[in-house]
């Protein structure tokens, strides 16, 4: 796994540091620590909602699968990046907001507007709701997605 991905924004981001006015061009989104209890604890609720969300995205492919008998099968290799992972996980309405808000709450200890200063909520209000979601899927695609997959196939 990584320890860390960059996060390009669309248009700079304004935020201040140590009294001076910024404008962010990336976010740096780091691994989570998960030896700390509250990364740890927020980690394995965040797994939780993936497998719940892969689980139903894997039952509803099945479904079509059966609809497609007597066709060839077509084996697909996807990158799943951050636009994928959160429109994936945006079909899950009233939970994925849920994550996304619980996600919030953690920014400040996983994303770093310019790989430095800790992203806060104000400069998360002022973010568009898309393109936050879209941090939310790079984190899940990139830390928690792995790590999932990885307990799944009993390596962790």
């Amino acid at each position: 796994m990584k320890d860390s991905v960059e996060f390009e924004l669309s248009e700079p981001l304004k935020y201040s540091a140590k009294g001076e006015e910024k404008e962010a061009l990336f976010i740096e989104i780091r691994c989570p620590n998960l030896k700390d209890a509250k990364h740890a604890n927020y980690h394995r609720q965040l797994k939780g909602f993936l497998g719940k969300a892969l689980f139903a995205v894997s039952q509803a492919n099945e479904g079509k699968q059966k609809e497609n008998d007597g066709e060839e099968a077509v084996d697909v290799e996807v990158e799943m990046g951050g636009n994928q992972m959160a429109t994936i996980l945006n079909s899950f309405g009233d939970d994925f907001s849920a994550e996304v808000k619980r996600f919030q709450a953690h920014c400040n200890r996983y994303c770093f507007l310019d790989g430095e200063t800790p992203l806060q909520d104000g400069p998360i209000s002022r973010m568009d709701a898309d393109e936050f979601d879209n941090l939310f899927g790079t984190f899940c695609a990139n830390f928690a997605l792995p790590s999932l997959l990885k307990s799944l196939n009993g390596k962790n």
